[in-house]
């Protein structure tokens, strides 16, 4: 049972697409409105990869004009879109924001609000978009409005070089790389929108920087039946009191982490190959659960229907394509 949010991030193998004209232009109709003034000869190679908190694009494009329109927008229910210029010119806008992107340079656009590119040479870029709601997981609750140009970094470089590889062979969504991959990306946006904020933060650096920190040893150790509340404050250097409430200031919670990382851990040995003759039981136990018992419950809680079934007759996609819903309320 997916969220109406969860929609655009239902876990795909990775994509190439060479297309030209109109056809191009129809092909990216889904997320974009593209106009040109010689349709015919418009353009357009991806690479692209859908996880299940983010997708990644290597995109590259003859010049055009490109909106996100209020439609599409609603339609599509993403978070923060980042993009990263290897190559050409963009000029962006959104809301009051205009800002001038070129070769090495990084932006961030809301997915709350329509935008327009414009590219007047061929442009190659990677865009990174985020489910709603990734940033304040991780503390970082007001960057989701954010349109503006950010602080070119080593970080920031750094990171489009890694994208750029990525784009070559993206790592399947729902194997263990793919998971690493996913995790690592969104921790280094973190640091890039954080560096680019260094003299005027409006987050607690210290808190996010905390949060981050309990994100990646969660996402390391779900795995562990017997993993504890103390075990997780002791690695991120807290008391289990203030992680707590850090955690709850961004709408999630220890229990809600771990429960998310083992449903999509188990979603993926389900449909894995290598897993096929396997018991639940196993699965159980190498997802973190304890148990097949307590996996069949959480998964009917989460997804209304039970372990066998997921394996029996999975969703279209690639592992992991269903999406826990939210815990209820005082869990």
């Amino acid at each position: 049972m997916a969220r109406p949010a969860d929609r655009s991030f239902t876990p795909r193998r990775p994509t190439r697409a060479s297309v030209s004209g109109r056809e191009a232009i129809e092909f990216l109709s889904w997320h974009s409105r593209i106009t040109t003034d010689s349709p015919e000869s418009f353009h357009a190679m991806l690479n692209a990869v859908v996880f299940d908190d983010m997708t990644i694009t290597r995109l590259r494009h003859t010049p055009a004009t490109v909106e996100r329109t209020r439609q599409l927008v609603d339609s599509l229910v993403v978070g923060s879109t980042l993009i990263f210029v290897k190559t050409g010119l963009l000029w962006v806008s959104q809301g009051d924001s205009s800002f001038e992107l070129t070769a090495g340079s990084v932006g961030i656009l809301s997915g709350y609000e329509p935008y327009t590119f414009v590219n007047p040479e061929p442009v190659d870029a990677t865009l990174v978009v985020l489910r709603r709601g990734a940033f304040a997981m991780n503390g970082l609750p007001g960057f989701e409005q954010e349109a503006r140009l950010l602080r070119s970094t080593s970080l920031s470089r750094s990171t489009s070089l890694l994208l750029e590889g990525l784009s070559a062979d993206f790592p399947r969504p729902g194997s263990v790389e793919g998971t690493a991959t996913q995790r690592a990306v969104q921790h280094l946006l973190i640091g890039i929108l954080l560096g680019s904020h260094e003299e005027n933060s409006r987050v607690d650096k210290r808190n996010a920087a905390t949060i981050a920190q309990a994100m990646v040893f969660m996402a390391a150790n779900s795995g562990k039946a017997d993993l504890t509340t103390a075990d997780i404050a002791n690695a991120s250097g807290v008391s289990i009191r203030h992680l707590q409430r850090i955690l709850a200031a961004t709408g999630t919670s220890i229990a809600q982490v771990l429960r998310d990382n083992r449903l999509r851990a188990a979603c993926g040995l389900l449909v894995d190959e290598a897993w096929k003759t396997s018991t639940l039981e196993h699965i159980a136990l190498a997802s973190g659960f304890g148990g097949a018992g307590r996996m069949r419950r959480t998964f009917q809680t989460a997804y209304g229907m039970t372990p066998a079934e997921y394996r029996a007759n999975p969703p279209s996609g690639t592992a992991s394509a269903l999406q826990p819903v939210p815990s209820p309320p005082g869990r």
